[in-house]
C-alpha cells in the first residue's frame, strides 16, 4: 500500500499516532527538493504519536530509498492472515478503477520513506485531505470524481429552474399523486430493496417481489442494489473509520453526499475485502442491474415517469419532464441521504451510547422509516429497522413489508425480542431514557395515539417540497392545477 501525505506546501509530513508507539530512526539523508523531517527523536516520536494511533508499532525511516516511493509494511500475523484469505476468495469485490486512480494519485509525491510494521492494521490515516499544489476544497483533482460532480451540478441546477418552472405553470391534477407515487417507489427501493433485504438479509423475497424491488430501486438514482448493498455492508463494520464509505468524521456535507463526488478512502478498499459478498454474486437479478444500471436509469427514472403523463392525462411535457424527472429524482435522494448524515450526527442514543448513528426523527419521516439509526446499528438484522411496530411510529417500508408477508411474498422475518433489546440496552445504552420511553408508551392507547400522530406529522413533512410551488401560486393568483 502506498502512503503519503503533504502538508499545504507540498511537503511531506507525518501527523497522528498514539503514546504505545515504540520509534527508532536511522537516518535522514538530505536529497534536492527533500525536506527535513525532524531534528530530535523526541520531536519525531511526538509527531509519529500524533498521526498514526497505533499500538505497539516500530516506526523506522530509510534513507537510502527512491525519493518517490512510500510503503507501509504491515507485517503481522492478522494481516498476512488477511491477506491469505482475499487469496483464496475471487468472490470478494471492490473497485478496481478507483483503486487504480488512488495508485495512480499517489506516485511521485513523498520524499521521505517510512517502513511501518505494527501488530495490527488498523491504521486511520487520512488519504482525503492530502494537499497538493492544486486543490480544490483540500482535495487534488485526481481525487475527485468528475463524472459525478458534473451530473450532481447538472441535475441540482435543473431542479433550481425546474423548481421555478413549475411555481409559474399550473400543473394536471392527476400528476401530483404521480410523483407521490414515483418518489414513493424509488425510497422503497433502496429502503427495503437494497437495504433491508439485500444489505443485511433481514428478510426473505419471492422472485416478483425482488424484481419489483430492483426496478423500484432503479428509479432513486442512488446507484444499484450491489453496490449499495456490498457498500452499506462495508459502512457497518466500519461505521464512522475511514473504512466507512460514507464516514460522518469527515463532516456533514462528505457524508451526505461528498462521498458520491470523490474516489473511495484506501482502506474502503482494504477493509472492505475482509467482507464476503458472495451472496450478492449468486442474485441474478441485481447482477442483471449492476451491468445495465446506467440504460436502465434512463429508462425507467426518466424517459418512463416523463412520458405516461404525457400520454396519459396530456400534461404539459416540460412539466412533466421537470417534476417527474427531475424534481422527484433530486429530491428523493437528498431525503434518502439524510440517514448518512443527520442521522450520524443529531439526536439521541438509547440503545448504544458508544457509536455515532442516532435516533432522528426528521430523517425517519424524510427516508420512510430509517430514521431510528442508533437502533439500526445496534439490531441491523431487524427486518423494521425499528423496536417499535408500523402502527406505533411512521414506518412506511415496514408497513409496506408485512402487507407483503400477508401476501405471502415475504417471509423469515427477523427481529430480536423484547428481552434481547432490553438486555442490550442494560450493557451498552441508555437505560434511564430507554425506561422513561417505555413508561410514556407503556399503555395500548397511548401507543395508538401516538401512531396516528406520528403518522399524520411524518405524512406532512415527507411531502415539504410541494408546498413552496403551492403557497407561491395560492399568494400570487396562479391556477394552481389544471383537469
Amino acid at each position: 500500500m502506498t502512503l503519503e501525505s503533504e502538508d499545504h506546501r507540498g511537503e511531506s509530513v507525518l501527523s497522528k499516532s498514539n503514546s504505545n508507539s515504540s520509534t527508532s530512526i536511522s537516518s535522514l539523508k538530505k536529497q534536492p527538493n527533500q525536506i527535513s523531517l525532524l531534528t530530535s527523536t523526541e520531536n519525531y516520536r511526538n509527531n509519529l504519536q500524533n498521526h498514526f494511533g497505533q499500538k505497539n508499532g516500530k516506526i523506522s525511516l530509510n534513507n537510502n530509498a527512491k525519493p518517490n516511493d512510500a510503503t507501509m509494511n504491515l507485517n503481522n500475523h492478522n494481516h498476512n492472515s488477511y491477506r491469505n484469505n482475499n487469496n483464496n476468495n475471487d468472490n470478494h469485490k471492490s473497485n478496481n478503477d478507483d483503486e487504480k486512480d488512488y495508485d495512480q494519485m499517489n506516485e511521485k509525491k513523498p520524499e521521505i520513506i517510512v517502513h511501518l510494521d505494527f501488530n495490527n492494521d488498523s491504521e486511520n490515516i487520512d488519504y482525503d485531505k492530502k494537499r497538493g499544489r492544486i486543490t480544490i476544497f483540500g482535495y487534488r483533482p485526481s481525487q475527485i470524481k468528475w463524472t459525478n460532480v458534473i451530473w450532481l451540478l447538472f441535475t441540482h441546477t435543473l431542479a433550481v429552474f425546474a423548481y421555478v418552472y413549475v411555481s409559474l405553470y399550473p400543473v394536471k391534477l392527476f400528476t401530483i399523486p404521480w410523483i407521490v407515487f414515483l418518489g414513493v417507489a424509488g425510497g422503497f427501493g433502496v429502503s427495503i430493496g437494497a437495504h433491508r433485504l439485500w444489505a443485511h438479509r433481514s428478510f426473505k423475497a419471492r422472485w416478483p417481489l425482488r424484481a419489483g424491488l430492483v426496478l423500484a430501486e432503479t428509479l432513486s438514482m442512488n446507484g444499484g442494489c450491489y453496490s449499495y448493498a456490498r457498500d452499506h455492508r462495508c459502512h457497518h463494520k466500519f461505521v464512522d473509520t475511514n473504512g466507512d464509505p460514507k464516514n460522518a468524521k469527515r463532516g456533514f456535507f462528505f457524508a451526505h453526499i461528498g462521498w458520491w463526488m470523490l474516489k473511495k478512502h484506501p482502506d474502503v478498499f482494504r477493509m472492505g475485502k475482509k467482507l464476503n459478498h458472495k451472496d450478492l454474486d449468486d442474485e441474478p437479478l441485481i447482477t442483471w442491474q449492476k451491468k445495465l444500471y446506467v440504460p436502465l436509469f434512463i429508462l425507467i427514472s426518466i424517459v418512463m415517469p416523463t412520458l405516461v403523463p404525457y400520454y396519459v392525462w396530456n400534461e404539459d411535457l416540460i412539466i412533466s419532464f421537470f417534476m417527474s424527472a427531475v424534481l422527484r429524482t433530486v429530491v428523493v435522494v437528498h431525503h434518502l441521504f439524510t440517514v448518512n448524515s443527520i442521522a450520524h450526527i443529531w439526536g439521541l442514543r438509547p440503545y448504544n451510547r458508544d457509536i455515532g448513528p442516532t435516533e432522528s426523527k426528521l430523517t425517519m419521516y424524510l427516508s420512510l422509516g430509517e430514521g431510528s439509526h442508533n437502533y439500526h446499528h445496534t439490531f441491523p438484522m431487524d427486518y423494521a429497522n425499528c423496536e417499535k411496530k408500523w402502527w406505533e411510529v411512521f414506518n412506511p417500508s415496514t408497513l409496506f413489508v408485512d402487507i407483503c408477508a400477508l401476501l405471502g411474498l415475504a417471509y423469515d422475518l427477523r427481529k430480536p425480542s423484547e428481552k434481547v433489546i432490553q438486555g442490550v440496552v442494560r450493557r451498552i445504552g441508555d437505560q434511564k431514557f430507554y425506561e422513561t420511553k417505555l413508561i410514556v408508551h407503556r399503555s395500548l392507547r397511548h401507543r395508538i395515539m401516538h401512531g396516528i400522530n406520528d403518522w399524520l406529522i411524518g405524512t406532512i413533512v415527507a411531502g415539504w417540497a410541494l408546498y413552496p410551488p403551492i403557497l407561491f401560486k395560492l399568494v400570487t393568483g396562479r391556477p394552481l392545477i389544471v383537469f
